[in-house]
């Protein structure tokens, strides 16, 4: 039997809902945009305010369990 679980549960830190917020906005504003480039208009974002950087995988990861990605 296959063991099932939400991927929204895996993502449930604080800081996973802050970076939600910005990745939400940035989606509005561009809805045409692939992860990788949404990764790198958060990580020009998150440089400017001074905190730590995301890769690619995490922020995909993010967008599947939140139903964000096209």
């Amino acid at each position: 039997m296959r063991k099932t679980c939400s991927n929204a549960s895996f993502f449930n830190r604080e800081e996973d809902k802050e970076l939600l917020e910005m990745i939400r906005a940035l989606v509005d504003q561009r809805p045409t945009y692939g992860y990788r480039r949404i990764t790198s208009l958060l990580n020009q974002k998150l440089g400017k305010i001074r905190q730590k950087l995301v890769n690619h995988k995490t922020y995909y990861f993010l967008a599947i369990a939140y139903f964000i990605l096209l």
